[in-house]
Protein backbone atom coordinates (compact mmCIF):
# COMPACT_ATOMS: atom_id res chain seq x y z
CA UNK A 1 0.00 0.00 0.00
CA UNK A 2 3.02 2.27 1.14
CA UNK A 3 4.72 1.47 -1.80
CA UNK A 4 1.63 2.31 -4.09
CA UNK A 5 0.46 5.76 -2.86
CA UNK A 6 4.77 6.70 -3.18
CA UNK A 7 4.12 5.68 -6.91
CA UNK A 8 1.35 7.74 -6.90
CA UNK A 9 2.68 10.36 -5.14
CA UNK A 10 6.13 10.25 -8.11
CA UNK A 11 3.75 10.31 -10.62
CA UNK A 12 1.48 12.77 -9.80
CA UNK A 13 4.81 15.26 -9.35
CA UNK A 14 6.15 14.12 -12.14
CA UNK A 15 2.99 15.47 -14.57
CA UNK A 16 2.69 18.63 -12.58
CA UNK A 17 6.66 18.90 -13.01
CA UNK A 18 6.03 18.63 -16.93
CA UNK A 19 3.16 20.50 -17.18
CA UNK A 20 6.03 23.88 -15.36
CA UNK A 21 8.66 22.46 -18.17
CA UNK A 22 6.02 22.99 -21.29
CA UNK A 23 4.77 26.62 -19.81
CA UNK A 24 8.41 27.37 -19.50
CA UNK A 25 9.27 26.10 -23.07
CA UNK A 26 6.27 27.90 -24.32
CA UNK A 27 6.71 30.99 -22.27
CA UNK A 28 3.43 31.15 -20.56
CA UNK A 29 3.58 33.67 -18.21
CA UNK A 30 2.55 33.12 -14.79
CA UNK A 31 -0.92 34.69 -14.67
CA UNK A 32 -2.06 32.67 -17.04
CA UNK A 33 -1.10 28.90 -16.43
CA UNK A 34 -3.54 26.64 -14.58
CA UNK A 35 -4.25 27.79 -10.76
CA UNK A 36 -3.33 25.50 -8.46
CA UNK A 37 -6.63 23.17 -8.18
CA UNK A 38 -6.72 23.18 -11.93
CA UNK A 39 -3.47 21.94 -12.14
CA UNK A 40 -3.76 19.47 -9.76
CA UNK A 41 -7.10 18.03 -11.02
CA UNK A 42 -5.40 18.19 -14.53
CA UNK A 43 -2.66 16.54 -13.61
CA UNK A 44 -4.54 13.53 -11.73
CA UNK A 45 -6.94 13.11 -14.96
CA UNK A 46 -3.66 12.81 -17.49
CA UNK A 47 -1.99 10.76 -15.04
CA UNK A 48 -4.46 7.97 -15.47
CA UNK A 49 -5.02 8.85 -19.13
CA UNK A 50 -1.16 8.88 -19.82
CA UNK A 51 -0.14 6.58 -17.73
CA UNK A 52 -1.78 3.58 -18.36
CA UNK A 53 -1.48 4.15 -21.91
CA UNK A 54 2.76 3.61 -21.17
CA UNK A 55 1.82 0.95 -19.42
CA UNK A 56 0.20 -0.75 -22.00
CA UNK A 57 3.01 0.52 -24.47
CA UNK A 58 5.76 -0.63 -21.90
CA UNK A 59 3.83 -4.53 -21.76
CA UNK A 60 3.36 -4.53 -25.28
CA UNK A 61 7.11 -3.32 -26.14
CA UNK A 62 8.54 -6.03 -23.39
CA UNK A 63 6.72 -8.91 -25.27
CA UNK A 64 8.62 -8.07 -28.36
CA UNK A 65 11.94 -7.09 -26.88
CA UNK A 66 11.64 -10.76 -24.91
CA UNK A 67 11.95 -12.13 -28.76
CA UNK A 68 8.23 -13.05 -30.11
CA UNK A 69 7.70 -14.41 -33.53
CA UNK A 70 8.95 -11.97 -36.60
CA UNK A 71 4.96 -10.91 -37.24
CA UNK A 72 4.17 -10.40 -34.03
CA UNK A 73 7.39 -8.28 -33.17
CA UNK A 74 6.58 -5.92 -36.12
CA UNK A 75 2.62 -5.73 -34.91
CA UNK A 76 4.25 -5.30 -31.59
CA UNK A 77 6.39 -1.90 -32.88
CA UNK A 78 4.06 -0.61 -34.74
CA UNK A 79 1.23 -1.03 -32.24
CA UNK A 80 3.65 0.38 -29.18
CA UNK A 81 4.87 3.17 -31.42
CA UNK A 82 1.11 4.31 -32.72
CA UNK A 83 0.32 4.26 -28.36
CA UNK A 84 3.39 6.23 -28.01
CA UNK A 85 2.95 8.62 -30.71
CA UNK A 86 -0.59 8.95 -28.92
CA UNK A 87 0.52 9.34 -25.46
CA UNK A 88 3.00 12.07 -26.38
CA UNK A 89 0.77 13.81 -28.18
CA UNK A 90 -2.01 14.57 -25.54
CA UNK A 91 1.27 15.27 -23.08
CA UNK A 92 1.83 18.05 -25.63
CA UNK A 93 -1.25 19.10 -26.34
CA UNK A 94 -2.98 18.54 -22.89
CA UNK A 95 -0.51 19.64 -20.39
CA UNK A 96 0.41 22.89 -20.99
CA UNK A 97 -1.63 25.93 -20.13
CA UNK A 98 -0.47 27.36 -24.05
CA UNK A 99 -3.39 25.74 -26.10
CA UNK A 100 -1.77 25.15 -28.63
CA UNK A 101 -2.84 23.28 -31.81
CA UNK A 102 -2.84 19.88 -32.22
CA UNK A 103 -0.50 20.25 -36.00
CA UNK A 104 2.39 22.22 -33.42
CA UNK A 105 2.64 19.49 -30.97
CA UNK A 106 2.86 16.18 -33.73
CA UNK A 107 6.71 16.90 -34.74
CA UNK A 108 8.22 16.76 -31.58
CA UNK A 109 5.39 13.89 -30.23
CA UNK A 110 7.12 11.82 -33.39
CA UNK A 111 10.87 12.57 -32.29
CA UNK A 112 9.21 11.57 -28.53
CA UNK A 113 7.87 8.33 -30.00
CA UNK A 114 10.49 6.92 -32.11
CA UNK A 115 13.05 7.63 -29.22
CA UNK A 116 10.54 6.32 -26.36
CA UNK A 117 9.67 3.31 -28.77
CA UNK A 118 13.78 2.43 -29.24
CA UNK A 119 13.82 2.89 -25.04
CA UNK A 120 11.44 0.63 -24.65
CA UNK A 121 13.02 -1.97 -27.26
CA UNK A 122 16.23 -1.61 -25.96
CA UNK A 123 14.75 -1.98 -22.23
CA UNK A 124 12.43 -5.22 -23.03
CA UNK A 125 15.40 -6.72 -24.61
CA UNK A 126 18.28 -5.82 -21.58
CA UNK A 127 15.27 -7.43 -19.20
CA UNK A 128 15.36 -11.06 -21.33
CA UNK A 129 18.81 -11.16 -22.38
CA UNK A 130 20.86 -9.44 -19.44
CA UNK A 131 18.75 -9.34 -16.22
CA UNK A 132 17.14 -12.82 -16.26
CA UNK A 133 20.45 -14.86 -16.33
CA UNK A 134 22.31 -12.60 -13.48
CA UNK A 135 22.68 -13.52 -9.46
CA UNK A 136 19.73 -11.58 -7.53
CA UNK A 137 22.32 -9.07 -6.12
CA UNK A 138 23.92 -8.12 -9.95
CA UNK A 139 20.51 -8.38 -11.17
CA UNK A 140 18.83 -6.08 -8.86
CA UNK A 141 21.45 -3.55 -9.16
CA UNK A 142 21.40 -4.20 -13.11
CA UNK A 143 17.36 -3.45 -12.98
CA UNK A 144 17.43 -0.09 -11.18
CA UNK A 145 20.39 1.47 -12.74
CA UNK A 146 18.79 1.02 -16.09
CA UNK A 147 15.64 1.93 -15.29
CA UNK A 148 17.18 5.46 -13.81
CA UNK A 149 19.06 5.75 -17.06
CA UNK A 150 16.08 4.73 -18.92
CA UNK A 151 13.74 7.39 -16.59
CA UNK A 152 16.19 9.94 -17.67
CA UNK A 153 16.61 9.53 -21.46
CA UNK A 154 12.86 8.90 -21.70
CA UNK A 155 12.88 12.77 -19.67
CA UNK A 156 14.63 14.22 -21.74
CA UNK A 157 13.38 12.80 -24.76
CA UNK A 158 10.35 14.37 -23.80
CA UNK A 159 11.87 17.98 -23.41
CA UNK A 160 13.27 17.62 -26.76
CA UNK A 161 9.85 17.02 -28.31
CA UNK A 162 8.21 19.94 -26.37
CA UNK A 163 11.66 22.29 -27.42
CA UNK A 164 11.14 20.71 -31.27
CA UNK A 165 7.93 22.01 -31.22
CA UNK A 166 8.05 25.40 -30.04
CA UNK A 167 11.12 26.32 -32.21
CA UNK A 168 9.25 24.68 -35.42
CA UNK A 169 5.97 26.88 -34.07
CA UNK A 170 7.52 30.24 -33.80
CA UNK A 171 10.30 29.73 -36.46
CA UNK A 172 12.83 30.13 -34.25
CA UNK A 173 15.48 28.81 -36.66
CA UNK A 174 18.14 29.52 -38.20
CA UNK A 175 19.55 31.50 -35.44
CA UNK A 176 23.29 32.40 -35.45
CA UNK A 177 25.09 32.03 -32.19
CA UNK A 178 27.47 34.63 -32.55
CA UNK A 179 28.39 37.13 -30.54
CA UNK A 180 25.87 39.51 -32.28
CA UNK A 181 22.61 37.72 -31.89
CA UNK A 182 20.80 37.66 -28.73
CA UNK A 183 18.03 34.43 -28.11
CA UNK A 184 14.68 34.87 -27.24
CA UNK A 185 13.59 34.60 -23.63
Amino acid sequence: MVGAVGALWAGFGVVLASEEALDRIWGVPPRERAGFVGSRLRALGLLALIGGATIVSTVISSLVGGGAAWLGAVAGVVISAVLNLAVFLAVYHLLGSAGLPLRASLPGAALAAAGWTALQLVGGWFLAHEVRNATPVYGTFALVIGLLVWVQLGATLTVLGAELNSVLERGLWPRSLGSGSRLPG
